[in-house]
């Protein structure tokens, strides 16, 4: 469904941003 398509992008971001700053 789209909706569960939404979460997932969603917290595939939220994943790449905390990876992103635990880089830096």
């Amino acid at each position: 469904t789209g909706i569960s398509k939404s979460i997932a992008q969603q917290v595939r971001q939220s994943c790449l941003a905390f990876l992103v700053n635990e880089l830096e």
